[in-house]
């Protein structure tokens, strides 16, 4: 369906001025997959193109965003027809009868024959795209999955992406928020990066815009306090990466009067005094940096960490060493809102107890440069284990983090207050190949955590990380390439898969727009090889950039959701047959028969180009 514009919405928004709706021009034919698609801004010395730097630090247009995924499927091609398949596409249905205050419903999979029902899920999240019109910021809120089970028993399923029912949907709601107008200036100038936890709940995602503005988004439940910040000027930030369990972003930075890269680190809030939430799934009072269901209520900058070696990062992945997990007291279950951290026996439970394995004490991030062509690893250590020191050892420490506002040195304490909470660079290497793509397993302990790190030419390197992953001292030693696993032509987005709540470290699913494919990876049990299992290829999908693994909650329904770049949509594709948790539980397979390897569930036309999406399983 064709997106429609609200343009009631629209008019109190100032955005970013977008070209006329067109292809984005290719580079020359002829030009090979380096200077031509990533000017060459990092010179061979290591200085810096201080012209070029500027204008490409601000650049959020299409053409620009074209250029720097890389090489797509004409480059390599050269307009060479070859044999396609179209991917069967169930019919759709469409029930008349309200769902949550909707009008009607559009599913694809099962029957509805009742208004009222009594099992209901929904994954929903932001969609990005370099628009057409000069008002329209470019930043959406759609579903991407949902669950109805009505109350005679049957079930259906929405497997098309569409605009959310309730809630808002264009633009996304944040931006209609004053706190970000006000923040930013009143310019919305060129969504960068959205991202969200590689674990666990991830409630809010956060947008980052060329400006410098960084804002929380939501979903389709509950209301949302939308907090924001606003970067100094001279930051320019180009990917967000958040913690396994919300306790911090991490945002890539380039710094355009010392010409040098940089990692924003910001301290995340989940509080029921400040709103925006169910305060049962809430901290009852504020404990900025401690894990949270990523309902997100504040957020504050801590610093930056400098990058030596690398000038212009473009992308990152972050990891904390343990997962989300639900909090107990005597050994029975408790939401986190009845988790009272003024108690020192409650406190306890986190470091000796009950509770021990909850928050992280290590972590990791990986950050990537198309321009430097190297890749800088970072260990979270320190601010993991400073954060436990303070809230969970003494009644004094604990104290210290009650006072709490913007001063660096009020908690949460900048570094420039506290160089102890900082995170440090162990490793910086140059890679074989410009990486297009990175991602960090979310856990595994020395052994088995890695990085990866795809390359333009087709290579999806694997890392090992050592003492990152773990409370071991971290060593450069310990960190390098263990493993090389052949994909597509420019791999440029990697996700990680994620089934009836467990993730699944060994899977990965990488688009890569040189081949217009999407590729599924299996790993050895040493996470040191891996091979390509199944490869999708739809002549609907014309340039796919990004993907994530769609997270459908208790109901396994095995879908990835793509953005079709240059298709000017978002499609969804099953590679799994969904596991009913009701009824005869009988799996439902793909295809017309039930027996295909893939089938598309839909797609949703945007009025631009869709170049990132992030989503999550309602709670």
């Amino acid at each position: 369906m064709m997106h429609i514009i609200r343009m009631a919405l629209l008019a109190a928004i100032v955005p970013f001025a977008a070209a006329a709706a067109q292809d984005p021009p290719d580079p020359p034919a002829d030009a090979p997959p380096g200077p031509s698609w990533w000017p060459a801004i990092v010179k061979s010395d290591g200085s810096v193109d201080r012209t070029a730097y500027l204008r490409e630090a601000r650049a959020a247009d299409r053409a620009s965003l074209h250029r720097r995924f890389g090489p797509d499927f004409e480059h390599y091609h050269k307009g060479k027809a070859e044999p396609v398949p179209t991917v069967w596409k169930p019919p759709d249905k469409f029930s008349p009868l309200r769902a949550r205050g909707a009008a009607g419903y559009t599913y694809q999979i099962g029957d509805r024959k009742a208004a009222d029902t009594d099992g209901n899920a929904e994954t929903s999240g932001q969609v990005l795209y370099a628009a057409d019109k000069t008002d329209d910021p470019g930043v959406d809120r759609i579903n991407t999955w949902v669950y109805q089970r009505d109350v005679q028993g049957n079930f259906s399923f929405m497997l098309k992406p569409e605009p959310t029912a309730h809630g808002g949907t264009h633009p996304e709601p944040g931006l209609l928020q004053q706190s970000w107008k006000q923040a930013g200036g009143g310019v919305f100038q060129g969504p960068v990066a959205v991202g969200r936890a590689n674990s666990g709940f991830k409630v809010c995602g956060l947008v980052a815009f060329s400006s410098g503005l960084i804002g929380a988004t939501g979903t389709v439940t509950s209301g949302y306090a939308y907090p924001c910040l606003q970067l100094p000027k001279s930051k320019v930030p180009t990917g967000v990466a958040i913690t396994n369990s919300n306790e911090f972003a991490l945002v890539t930075i380039w710094d355009t009067q010392a010409f040098a890269g940089q990692v924003a680190v910001i301290a995340l809030e989940s509080s029921a005094t400040k709103g925006g939430g169910n305060p049962q799934e809430q901290w009852r009072k504020p404990h900025p940096g401690l894990w949270s269901w990523g309902i997100l209520t504040g957020m504050k900058l801590l610093g930056f960490v400098d990058l030596p070696g690398m000038a212009a990062p473009t992308d990152l992945s972050v990891s904390g060493n343990r997962r989300s997990v639900e909090n107990s007291l005597n050994g029975k279950f408790t939401k986190l809102g009845a988790v009272d951290l003024s108690q020192q026996s409650v406190r306890d439970s986190f470091i000796k107890g009950e509770n021990k394995e909850q928050p992280s004490s290590a972590g990791f991030a990986v950050v990537t440069s198309k321009y430097d062509r190297k890749a800088a690893f970072i260990d979270l250590e320190p601010l993991f284990q400073y954060y436990r020191e303070m809230y969970f050892t003494t009644a004094e420490n604990f104290g210290k983090t009650l006072t709490q506002g913007p001063g660096p040195k009020e908690w949460p304490y900048a570094f420039e207050a506290e160089p102890r909470c900082k995170p440090r660079v162990i490793s910086t290497l140059r890679l074989p190949g410009v990486p297009t793509a990175v991602h960090t397993s979310p856990f595994g302990g020395r052994e088995k955590a890695r990085a990866f790190i795809a390359t333009v030419e087709g290579k999806l390197l694997i890392y090992a990380v050592g003492g990152l992953a773990d409370e071991t001292p971290a060593s450069p030693a310990e960190i390098g390439c263990v493993g090389i696993v052949p994909v597509g032509r420019n791999p440029c987005s990697i996700a990680g898969v994620k089934a009836d709540w467990e993730v699944r470290p060994a899977e990965l699913i990488v688009a890569c727009r040189g081949d217009r494919e999407i590729c599924f990876v299996a790993l050895d049990g040493a996470m040191g090889a891996g091979k390509v299992t199944k490869r999708l290829k739809d002549s609907r999908l014309l340039d796919p950039v990004h993907l994530e693994n769609t997270e459908t909650a208790f109901v396994v329904t095995p879908m990835v959701t793509v953005c079709d770049f240059r298709g000017r949509k978002v499609v969804n594709y099953r590679y799994g047959p969904i596991l009913p948790n009701i009824g005869p539980k009988i799996p439902i397979g793909m295809g017309p028969d039930g027996k295909a390897e893939f089938e598309c569930g839909g797609w949703m036309d945007f009025p631009g180009f869709p170049f990132r999406v992030s989503s999550v399983n309602v709670p």
